[in-house]
């Protein structure tokens, strides 16, 4: 039995290379009771991540593409959790004026009811307004078009325009086998959009026809990175061991590619074996493996109930939202179930919002600004992850002034990492956001594991900077006596091995 919907949300940046194999391990899910949202997060990649979506989204009616303005991948996933919790009203859009001629190609394996055709190819051609009734666009599938042609849109007349704003696409694509048309709408929000969405696409065999566009009911909601993939029976393990919880939490494995990366895993490194636990277990199993690390959001599914019950969002704008949406969501849960396989595979890459290469150093585009302040890419996105940690750790601590729910001592060993990350604020020359003078709160919460310059720092700064020289010829003389150790321990192993 399937009877279960489960709700899908995946954000789309600048992800063209990897996004049909993360698409397709949805598609490829044994458990098929889905409804799947993709976000296009502004991509800059010439439309091509864009194109891609609508793709899917005309080839399986179980996807719905919400093109919307950059704001980051927290801003993605909220749209993705307010369209299923109703917040958007989406009317069918008629009142384009195009001006333009495009032609493009897909060329690609379409998927219809389970059965795949390999051999069909689909072109699409947008006709100007003056020759199309209500700007349709129509894809004919052709064997004979030529593979090899690339699949970008190109907008004539209108460059300064993003071209989902002033493109209807009403694509029919009919199978050389005979099937019926499908066709791809596009839907204007027409009530509060404060993340700014352009459009949101969906074929004509979703929604019928109709004038409104309207979320599918769902059971459970579950998140996936547009550059990972799930294997096949992700789902349906997880709706096996749904019952009676808030969250389903699975395993991943790592593909680190070229790029070096420890495979530890969070649930690996906690070592809970499969079983239904509580809250309270969850939270003293990291206090006892002292694990100051938790971040969550991909990793399993959620009660779609229960996270509208706690109306828990995303942080927006902020680097690794996923510590404070995982912990806030974790404390306020009653029941978790693990199962410690993997079922999740996780990419690690360049040119993501975690990489640190020099070469492709990500910065969100709200936050390119204060580039010139800092005169290096390097300290502008360093600057921009301790502002986050210390915006996340206000937000936490808001969230406990009414959520008593644990002791702060064990709260500590979360707040840590907040902490550390935030502290190194006082590093920097610049505080374009005027952070330094929020420190103060976190004075309440340093445990004694706290070096006393980071209490100095924020208790008494006049001491702290005369006292500054001194620190710096401690850390000097620790970095050398490190050093010599390293040395010594160099010289004993190969010492060691010759006598062997």
């Amino acid at each position: 039995m399937q009877n279960k919907k489960v709700g899908v949300v995946i954000p789309i940046y600048n992800v063209a290379e990897y996004l049909r194999e993360c698409l397709d391990s949805v598609i490829n899910q044994t458990y098929k009771n889905l409804s799947i949202v993709l976000v296009n997060d502004g991509s800059t990649d010439n439309n091509e991540s864009l194109n891609i979506a609508k793709e899917y989204v005309a080839k399986d009616s179980r996807f719905i593409l919400i093109d919307k303005e950059n704001g980051g991948q927290s801003t993605a996933r909220n749209v993705g959790i307010a369209w299923f919790s109703e917040k958007y009203e989406a009317k069918l859009d008629s009142s384009i004026n195009l001006e333009s001629s495009t032609t493009y190609t897909i060329d690609s394996t379409l998927q219809y009811k389970d059965k795949v055709k390999p051999d069909l190819k689909a072109t699409c051609h947008t006709e100007p307004l003056s020759e199309v009734s209500n700007m349709e666009s129509n894809f004919y599938l052709d064997s004979e078009i030529d593979s090899n042609k690339d699949f970008s849109p190109m907008t004539k007349n209108n460059k300064n325009l993003n071209s989902t704003q002033n493109t209807n696409y009403n694509n029919r694509i009919n199978s050389n086998n005979g099937g019926g048309g499908v066709t791809l709408y596009s839907y204007n929000i027409t009530n509060e959009n404060p993340y700014n969405i352009y459009k949101i696409y969906a074929s004509n065999t979703t929604n019928n026809h109709n004038s409104t566009l309207q979320p599918q009911k769902i059971d459970y909601i579950i998140f996936l990175d547009s550059d990972d993939y799930w294997k096949p029976y992700c789902i349906e393990e997880c709706i096996k061991h749904s019952d009676g919880v808030d969250i389903v939490w699975f395993d991943y494995e790592v593909d680190c590619g070229e790029i070096e990366a420890s495979p530890i895993t969070q649930l690996h490194a906690l070592k809970i074996p499969q079983q239904k636990i509580n809250m309270q277990d969850w939270l003293y199993r990291l206090y006892d493996k002292q694990q100051i690390y938790f971040s969550w959001v991909w990793q399993g599914i959620i009660n779609f109930k229960f996270l509208k019950h706690i109306d828990l969002y995303f942080y927006d704008k902020v680097f690794a939202e996923d510590h404070l949406f995982g912990t806030l969501l974790f404390l306020q849960s009653e029941f978790i179930y693990v199962i410690p396989k993997p079922f999740y595979v996780y990419r690690i890459r360049s040119n993501s919002s975690c990489d640190f290469d020099p070469d492709h150093i990500y910065i969100p585009r709200h936050f390119e600004q204060y580039c010139d302040i800092f005169d290096n890419r390097l300290i502008t996105k360093e600057y921009y992850i301790a502002s986050s940690w210390l915006f996340m750790f206000l937000a936490f601590m808001k969230f406990l002034e009414d959520n008593q729910k644990v002791n702060d001592e064990i709260l500590q060993n979360l707040f840590s990492l907040y902490i550390q990350h935030s502290l190194k604020l006082f590093d920097f020359k610049h505080d374009p956001l005027n952070l330094i003078p929020k420190l103060p709160a976190i004075e309440p919460y340093l445990k004694k594991g706290f070096k006393y310059r980071h209490k100095l720092r924020i208790t008494n700064p006049k001491k702290y900077n005369r006292l500054k020289l001194l620190f710096a010829g401690y850390d000097f003389i620790k970095s050398v006596e490190r050093n010599i150790r390293k040395i010594f321990k160099l010289h004993n192993k190969a010492c060691q091995n010759k006598q062997r």
